[in-house]
């Protein structure tokens, strides 16, 4: 998903450079028909990140309210998840080149008609039927099929997982805080620090704090927020224009700076747990040295004989 994620964000770099010079209305035109497929392509493999995301809920709901063990997931969940992932997104992008969808729409090269006023074949009312789009004949249908009713899908499937997941471990939590002040009355402070399995509520107790509920329930709030955050506003949008077809200024500035940052959200969510075991472990370090050695380490890993290397 990383890597879909940097060449997504590349293709939304370059803006309007890819469109044809003859673009309508398109400042920084530079490009062709060539290079505005090009950049579609990746933008569509802009998809594949939201179908990860509801893979991601999935694996972790399978983990945690339904306890499946991690190798059965990577053995029989994750070869399906990386196939309905890629295969959506990359099917749908070369699909989309070999229908001529890929021209400028007004930001960026993505699926649009071409010329811009041209009538789609589906929505044309002459006899017999007549397509007078030169290129992306048929493309509000496209988008919808290829992009954003999967996305939408996404969007609420990660929802309503997480809320699921949410559920779980509060009552887990609930739970373990009931189990802990048991413990605590019964065999005072040994039993509260969680060291006195002998029983079965001991062995209850420390089976109920083998999750930590609260790291699972800031991790999964963060992991919806980011996500509806990237993917919102193109949907308000995407909405608004049905009812009344106008650019905005405001919201197609705030689309175009959001969406490629999608793999930084990304990235803050996949090491939020790592920041919070950091400073549980060091509550004397300040704010700035836990996301130095949060953020430092990503891909390098923590240097021999680092502290945040036993975390």
């Amino acid at each position: 998903m990383s890597i879909i994620d940097v060449f997504v964000s590349i293709a939304y770099m370059f803006s309007t450079i890819p469109s044809p010079k003859s673009s309508y209305e398109v400042i920084w035109a530079f490009g062709n028909i060539q290079t505005c497929t090009a950049q579609g392509f990746f933008i569509q493999l802009g998809i594949i990140p939201p179908i990860y995301h509801v893979c991601l809920s999935i694996y972790f709901l399978l983990i945690v309210n339904l306890e499946v063990t991690e190798d059965t997931i990577a053995r029989y969940v994750e070869p399906l998840m990386h196939v309905a992932a890629l295969g959506f997104g990359f099917g749908t992008a070369i699909a989309s080149i070999v229908l001529d969808l890929f021209n400028n729409a007004t930001i960026w090269c993505w699926i649009a008609r071409l010329p811009y006023n041209c009538t789609d074949s589906f929505n044309n009312d002459s006899v017999p039927i007549l397509n007078t789009c030169a290129r992306g004949d048929n493309s509000y249908i496209y988008r919808y099929a290829f992009f954003l009713v999967p996305l939408w899908m996404s969007m609420f499937a990660v929802l309503g997982i997480n809320i699921a997941i949410f559920r779980v471990v509060r009552k887990r939590e609930a739970k373990a805080d009931n189990l802990h002040a048991i413990h605590h009355a019964k065999y005072g402070q040994t039993a509260a620090s969680g060291l006195d399995a002998s029983g079965s509520e001991g062995k209850q107790y420390a089976a109920a704090y083998h999750i930590s509920a609260r790291v699972i329930k800031v991790q999964s709030i963060a992991f919806v927020v980011g996500f509806w955050m990237i993917w919102l506003l193109p949907t308000i949008n995407r909405l608004i224009r049905e009812f009344k077809p106008e650019n905005y200024f405001v919201l197609i500035f705030f689309q175009a700076f959001f969406e490629p940052l999608q793999g930084v959200f990304n990235v803050i969510i996949y090491r939020i747990l790592y920041y919070i075991r950091l400073k549980q472990r060091y509550p004397r370090w300040t704010t700035r040295e836990l996301l130095r050695r949060t953020y430092r380490w990503t891909f390098l890993g923590p240097p021999k004989g680092d502290p945040a290397e036993r975390v």
